[in-house]
């Protein structure tokens, strides 16, 4: 009885507890919603908890930062979303829009490898079929996936599976345009496709015979028109011009044959010609010689129609072509044909040709000298 009463003496003389003493204590180890729990009414209580109110708010944010930083940082980005909750302040938005931007772009990763393995598996099945519409579905999911694609390197990668997937198709395009008898589509096609990077060399050589064989197949066209139009032609200067164009055009042994036996039977006609015949076969001469750029011969042609018909009305134009391609060739041509003039005592053509020599290359001192020359003599006569 006498312990029991001295330990409640003790106790009745121990100071009593200091609620904003220990709620401070509380707060100084970051303690805050116990130490605003241990406030009473006073006013200093009243400031204190509105202080720690906020920085207990304020230590909650940076614990939810730190979270939402932790969840990131792992790839935990929906947790690292919900951490943040519903804050507002500007560095909670600040977070929520990164972490938003990389959930999009994980979203668009994600769609981008699926869309990545479905265009695959499309271009695996598609050379198995090897169709159009098959390879057509290949660009289809290529081009799914560079849609969902977040950087240039995944769009570089489903364009370049694109264009190889289109030259592969466009390949079995012409395959089929070539059994459905349009070369041409065909040639379109196949040229199209080769020019894709990757081309394998089976393509490229497919696109090449195409290309010789239409060549060839125009050609062979041709001939036949030109052929056909020589064969029902009546006048035979006309029809050896077809003919002689037509041998030009054929590449086969036995068109080029008919077209040679067809020009020396004419030949042999056009010798019992009579000059007017003579003359237009001349012309005819020339200007294939022209079209080939023979330009010699085509002087020589010309001057042999020229001493047949002297005022032919086709051999102004004739000699002002000759003389605009080949003027060196003009010149020489007329100063040979006037001295022949003058030789056989023609002076007044030698004089005229040795003019157009002088148009050919003016000032040149041989031909002024020959005119000159023969100037002299014809004045000489006149006296």
């Amino acid at each position: 009885m006498r312990l029991a009463a001295a330990f409640l003496l003790i106790a009745s003389c121990a100071p009593a507890a200091d609620p904003l003493k220990e709620a401070k204590a509380l707060a100084a180890q970051g303690e805050y919603d116990a130490a605003i729990a241990r406030l009473d009414a006073s006013p200093e209580a009243a400031s204190l908890r509105e202080e720690w109110g906020w920085r207990a708010k304020s230590a909650a944010d940076e614990a939810a930062l730190l979270t939402s930083k932790q969840h990131e940082m792992k790839g935990r980005l929906d947790d690292a979303l919900a951490a943040l909750g519903d804050r507002d302040a500007p560095p909670f938005r600040d977070a929520r829009a990164r972490i938003k931007l990389k959930i999009g772009e994980a979203q668009r990763g994600d769609l981008y490898r699926r869309a990545i393995v479905a265009a695959e598996a499309a271009e695996t099945e598609a050379g198995s079929r090897d169709g159009v519409k098959s390879w057509q579905a290949v660009i289809d999911a290529y081009a799914k996936a560079a849609a969902s694609a977040s950087s240039s390197e995944e769009r570089a990668k489903a364009s370049a599976r694109i264009a190889s997937a289109e030259s592969r198709r466009d390949w079995v395009a012409a395959r089929e345009a070539l059994a459905a008898g349009d070369p041409e589509r065909a040639l379109k096609l196949a040229t199209k496709a080769a020019a894709a990077k990757d081309a394998p060399e089976a393509l490229v050589a497919f696109a090449e015979s195409l290309r010789t064989a239409n060549v060839a197949g125009k050609r062979r066209e041709e001939y036949e028109t030109l052929a056909a139009q020589a064969r029902a032609e009546k006048d035979p200067i006309a029809a050896y011009r077809l003919w002689k164009r037509a041998h030009d055009a054929a590449e086969e042994s036995g068109a080029q044959l008919e077209a040679l036996e067809q020009l020396m039977v004419l030949e042999k006609r056009l010798d019992t010609m009579d000059a007017e015949m003579v003359y237009e076969y001349r012309l005819a001469q020339f200007d294939e010689a022209m079209r080939k750029k023979a330009h010699p011969a085509a002087f020589d042609l010309l001057a042999a129609a020229a001493d047949l018909k002297p005022k032919g009305k086709e051999l102004k134009d004739g000699w002002e072509r000759l003389r605009v391609a080949a003027p060196l060739v003009a010149y020489s041509g007329w100063l040979k044909r006037g001295r022949d003039f003058v030789r056989k005592g023609d002076l007044k053509r030698g004089k005229a040709a040795f003019e157009q020599s002088l148009l050919a290359k003016p000032g040149d001192a041989a031909a002024t000298k020959e005119l000159r020359d023969v100037e002299e003599r014809l004045s000489g006569e006149e006296k």
